[in-house]
């Protein structure tokens, strides 16, 4: 069972990813310059909706030995709060998107097999595309790497009108018999869930959560 992702996921990382680098490169401080305007608008923001059912923007006291939360040091409640919970938010937001489209990017790789992007598969992309896959695929390595030119191949010849360009086109148009490997890899990609959530849906619909009952 592969874990959550996004169609295309691979390929914004591998497009992106360099800028990302340069960026950060000359402009190490760019992540944080604007945050002072933009949690100063979000916290006025909130003190106004607050303000139309007469709540005031508290500030939790701070004691010696705090057990249940941390005492964050603030002289206001837009600096508590900034500190407690707008900080805390951007960081885990930020290794979120690392950890689910950087950092996991092998396992989108087999989006290249599109047949629209097949230009991009060298003898290295195939190397890792299997290493990936290895585990769920019957094939060796030589046979995978076979199955891939005769795929290569059926997509490169002048008879070619019009290629796929999505995981679903693909799909439909992929002999299981004939690439059976490419078959399964295809099918990982479509069928990977979006999101936590969706996996726990799909868990629930098949009966795998002793909980399903209250799944929506």
């Amino acid at each position: 069972m592969r874990a959550e992702g996004y169609d295309g996921a691979a390929y914004m990382s591998g497009k992106h990813q360099g800028v990302q680098a340069h960026v950060r490169g000359r402009f190490p401080e760019a992540s944080r310059t604007n945050d002072d305007a933009v949690w100063d608008a979000l916290f006025d923001q909130a003190v106004t909706m607050a303000d139309k059912i007469e709540v005031l923007p508290p500030m939790p006291r701070k004691v010696g030995r705090q057990v249940n939360r941390a005492n964050y040091p603030a002289d206001t409640p837009s600096q508590y709060w900034k500190r407690a919970l707008y900080f805390s938010f951007l960081d885990y937001f930020i290794e979120e998107l690392t950890g689910r489209l950087l950092d996991n990017s092998d396992r989108f790789q087999g989006q290249n097999l599109i047949p629209a992007r097949l230009e991009s598969s060298t003898a290295e992309y195939k190397d890792k595309l299997y290493e990936t896959f290895r585990h769920d695929l019957t094939d060796n390595q030589g046979t995978f790497n076979s199955e891939v030119k005769r795929w290569q191949r059926r997509w490169s010849g002048p008879d070619v009108i019009e290629k796929p360009k999505s995981l679903m086109s693909s799909l439909a148009v992929t002999n299981k018999e004939l690439y059976p490997s490419i078959f399964a890899i295809l099918s990982m990609h479509v069928t990977m869930p979006i999101t936590t959530s969706t996996t726990e849906r799909l868990f629930s619909a098949l009966r795998r959560l002793k909980t399903y009952t209250v799944q929506p």
